[in-house]
């Protein structure tokens, strides 16, 4: 199937209200990975595109996704729960201030500290080391090392 014709399917997915996943090389499929509502590269390539990609899958099959799809949504749990626990140092300020007359900096310290914790606890889990059999480039590349959060077997791109 050719670019053109992959392009015109999912726009034709898209204009009918079905969402699209565009798996396979972002770089060479550019076009058709921009009509998806969300495009998957593949390691293996050397023109591997993870720039034109929402998800980089570090090995050749997409066998890692149910994988990623449980880490995103346990993110999304943790995220929950960080909303909830940031209110903790902030009422603690508010109470601060009434109960033992903290200045306004000293609310705005209490604050940023706890709110901060709360941030990195959150994020950890994240942050996890690359497998030795990982793609080397992702090594190499400050660009994807800046902009991605890598994980077993896949990386998933942060907009920057």
């Amino acid at each position: 199937m050719r670019v053109d014709d992959k392009v015109q399917l999912l726009r034709s997915l898209r204009q009918n209200g079905v969402a699209a996943v565009f798996v396979g090389d972002c770089k060479a499929g550019a076009a058709a990975s921009r009509e998806a509502h969300l495009a998957i590269a593949l390691a293996g390539d050397d023109a591997l595109g993870w720039e034109r990609s929402d998800i980089v899958l570090l090995g050749p099959s997409i066998a890692s996704l149910p994988d990623l799809f449980e880490l995103a949504r346990d993110h999304t749990k943790r995220v929950a729960l960080a909303r909830h626990m940031v209110m903790a140092p902030n009422l603690l300020c508010v109470f601060g201030a009434f109960a033992f007359g903290w200045t306004g900096l000293a609310a705005v310290f209490v604050s940023n500290f706890g709110t901060s914790m709360v941030y990195g606890r959150a994020m950890r889990s994240l942050r996890v080391p690359l497998p030795s059999s990982a793609d080397p480039r992702w090594y190499n590349d400050d660009h994807a090392r800046a902009t991605a959060h890598a994980t077993e077997g896949f990386a998933v791109s942060i907009p920057s």
